[in-house]
C-alpha cells in the first residue's frame, strides 16, 4: 500500500526545471512545481506536504537559502532537500547541509542517477490501514494549522473529525446534517446542532486569521456560494479533497482490501 512519491521542484531556471521534469516524470513520482521564492516553497510544502523538495541554492541569495533550508528541516514531518547548484558561494553549500540539505549535487547534473538517488532516499515502505490512518490524521492536523485554527475553540475537533470522515469514507456520499453532524455528536455527547454552529463559528474565525493567498490557493471563486467565507460543507469536503488526493494510493488500496473482504464473506 505505497503512497507515490510526491516531489516538489521549486526551481526558476527554465532549462534546468525542464530537464528535471522530464527525468523525474516517473511512474511512482507525483511531481509539483512551484518558482524559487522562498515564502513559496514554505506554503507549498506545508500544503502537499511533499517527501523531496528539489532547490538550487543559484536562485537563492545566501541568507533566503538558509533561512528555507531551516524553515524546511523544522518543520513537522519535513521533506528531504536536495540542492543543485552550478557554482558555490563561499561556504554556502556545506551551511545548507548543516542546516538539513540531504544531498548537494554540482553541475553537469546526471538528472537520471538523482531521481534514482530521490527513489532511495524516499523508499517508502508499506503501512498498514492503523499507520496509514493516523498519517492522514496528522496530515489533517497540518493542514489546519495553515489555516490558523484556534485548537481550543470547540470546533476545531469537530472539523478535523468531519474531514477524517469524509477522507475515509470509501462512498463518496456524504449527508452533513443526517449522517456526519449526528455522527460527531454521539462521539462528544452534544447535539448534531451544536456540532454544526461550532464548527460554522470556527471555520469564520479562522477564515479571517488566513491569508489570502493561502485561501487562493485552496478555493477559488467557482467552488464557493459566497466567496467572503465558505459553508461548512464547502471547507470540509474542499480540504478533504486534498487530503484524499495525497493518500489516493493508500485509500484505493483500503477500499480493495474492503471489496475483498465483503465479496469473501458474501461467498
Amino acid at each position: 500500500m505505497n503512497n507515490k512519491i510526491r516531489l516538489l521542484i521549486a526551481v526558476d531556471d527554465e532549462t534546468l526545471r525542464s530537464r528535471c521534469i522530464s527525468a523525474f516524470s516517473l511512474p511512482n513520482i507525483n511531481l509539483i512545481k512551484c518558482g524559487a521564492d522562498n515564502v513559496l516553497i514554505e506554503v507549498t510544502v506545508m500544503k502537499y506536504k511533499p517527501h523531496a523538495v528539489i532547490i538550487s541554492s543559484d536562485n537563492l541569495e545566501k541568507r533566503i537559502a538558509r533561512s528555507l533550508v531551516k524553515d524546511l528541516s523544522a518543520m513537522n514531518q519535513s521533506p528531504i532537500i536536495i540542492n543543485l547548484y552550478t557554482y558555490e558561494n563561499y561556504g554556502l553549500i556545506e551551511d545548507l547541509e548543516n542546516l538539513g540539505v540531504s544531498r548537494s549535487y554540482s553541475a553537469p547534473f546526471d538528472l537520471e542517477q538523482i531521481a534514482a538517488d530521490v527513489c532511495n532516499l524516499c523508499s517508502l515502505i508499506p503501512v498498514d490501514v492503523k499507520e496509514g490512518f493516523g498519517e492522514i490524521r496528522r496530515r489533517i492536523y497540518d493542514v489546519m494549522c495553515i489555516f490558523n485554527f484556534n485548537n481550543s475553540m470547540q470546533g476545531y475537533n469537530y472539523i478535523r473529525e468531519a474531514i477524517f470522515i469524509v477522507v475515509t469514507q470509501m462512498n463518496g456520499k456524504f449527508n452533513f446534517s443526517k449522517d456526519i453532524y449526528p455522527k460527531i455528536a454521539e462521539k462528544y455527547e452534544i447535539s448534531a446542532a451544536s456540532v454544526e454552529r461550532a464548527i460554522r463559528v470556527s471555520i469564520s474565525n479562522s477564515w479571517k486569521r488566513t491569508n489570502e493567498n493561502i485561501r487562493r490557493m485552496f478555493f477559488n471563486r467557482n467552488s464557493l456560494k459566497n466567496y467572503n467565507k465558505p459553508t461548512n460543507s464547502e471547507f470540509i469536503l474542499t480540504i478533504s479533497d486534498y487530503i484524499k488526493s495525497e493518500f489516493s494510493d493508500f485509500l484505493d488500496e483500503v477500499k480493495k482490501e474492503k471489496e475483498l473482504l465483503t465479496s469473501d464473506n458474501s461467498r
